[in-house]
């Protein structure tokens, strides 16, 4: 078991106070730092203070196959990054790769010779990234497309069936195929049409409006005042908005459209750092890639709740071969983790915990965390304290 000292990402949406209050970071606050970053992609690995020095953890693991295990040797590295996300402003509308379309972009930019940090590049590596989120505090999040009989009141309340043909198509012949052109000719409107549009969504109606049609127009009215030329803007009444409380999640498989708007939380993902964009942002964005990997279906999202197993860890369930994640709420008793699906990560977030594998013993304070490899055992966590974990999946 190691302690890992995690990289922070500063981005314009980044909170101002809450991951300098996770880190008792006091000289950061005031500036935006928006994630903490625990896992071994090489664009901003972990690293670990071994005896002989600072060591990245994709390093550490390439010269320590046996930290990594069995379990996790096909995937070559850690199959999962861990993060702290904390925004206090919305994060772009986006979606992220299967593994095919991963490799194959990955591999297309390659042939083209556009470098690793060109900041017009959509493929950083050639992973997929199923990832899930889970709220530490209220939590607003876009996700997945409404119904089609939503799209069709949202296509009315904002008069763009005036002014797009496909918008015309779709509302006649309501599919999966007609949305996607509808969708991709309201992210490519003049700037002039996105402000018509806008306006005509928030002015006042004759009928009165739905409970989700008013929740969603306040949101495009925040987004409008942030982007106010950006068909993003508009996204509250296109995509399904959640409202997460503390301990709740949504699991997105790639494809996802969606985009986090408010709120901190921890968020397990596949070990990559692709993401295509399509509007509320200064970063690149490459509509005809991310319309091409979208999915159009509007399906349900469900809300997931974490189940409480046998040893006392609650688990969120998943589709991803790559992760689980866990949390334990530590009081005197003891928890033991009977065969963890190692390795892991243990992050602190409120209180002090101690890790025990019969080798050693870590303690850990709010803020702090580590990575227990795959020659670890079993686990016991005692403390006064909260911690999440993240394993390998299934």
């Amino acid at each position: 078991m190691h302690p890992l000292q995690m990289p922070l990402m500063a981005y314009p949406w980044g909170s101002k106070s809450f991951i300098q209050n996770l880190l008792g970071r006091k000289d950061l606050i005031g500036l935006p730092v928006a994630e903490i970053w625990m896992g071994a992609h090489p664009s901003a690995p972990s690293t670990l203070r071994l005896p002989h020095g600072i060591v990245p953890l994709d390093i550490y693991l390439k010269t320590n196959p046996q930290a990594l295990g069995s379990a996790a040797h096909s995937f070559d590295t850690l199959p999962y990054m861990m993060k702290v996300l904390a925004a206090d402003s919305p994060l772009s509308i986006q979606t992220h790769p299967n593994l095919s379309q991963a490799q194959e972009g990955f591999a297309a930019e390659n042939a083209q010779g556009i470098p690793l940090d060109d900041p017009t590049r959509n493929y950083k590596d050639a992973n997929h990234k199923p990832e899930l989120i889970c709220a530490l505090t209220p939590f607003t999040a876009l996700c997945l497309f409404r119904p089609y009989m939503e799209l069709t009141q949202s296509l009315i309340q904002t008069g763009l069936q005036h002014i797009l043909p496909p918008a015309k198509d779709f509302m006649a012949n309501p599919s999966s195929d007609t949305w996607k052109e509808c969708f991709a000719a309201i992210l490519q409107l003049k700037p002039s049409d996105i402000i018509w549009a806008v306006q005509t969504a928030i002015e006042e109606k004759d009928t009165p409006l739905s409970q989700w049609q008013i929740d969603a127009t306040e949101w495009v009215k925040n987004l409008a005042d942030k982007h106010p030329a950006d068909a993003g803007a508009l996204a509250p009444l296109f995509f399904q908005l959640h409202h997460l409380q503390p301990g709740q999640a949504l699991f997105l498989s790639p494809g996802t459209p969606h985009a986090y708007l408010q709120g901190a939380a921890i968020e397990v993902m596949a070990n990559s750092d692709n993401v295509l964009r399509g509007g509320l942002t200064t970063k690149h964005i490459d509509l005809p890639e991310y319309i091409r990997v979208l999915d159009f279906e509007p399906r349900p999202q469900p809300v997931i709740n974490a189940v409480q197993d046998a040893s006392g860890v609650y688990y969120y369930a998943s589709h991803a071969r790559e992760f689980r994640l866990g949390y334990a709420t530590l009081s005197p008793h003891q928890i033991i983790i009977s065969q963890p699906r190692l390795p892991a990560i243990f992050l602190c977030t409120q209180g002090h915990i101690t890790l025990d594998d019969n080798q050693q013993k870590l303690s850990l304070k709010q803020g702090e965390s580590a990575f227990c490899d795959a020659q670890s055992g079993n686990i016991a966590l005692s403390g006064e304290g909260m911690a999440y974990i993240c394993e390998l999946g299934s």
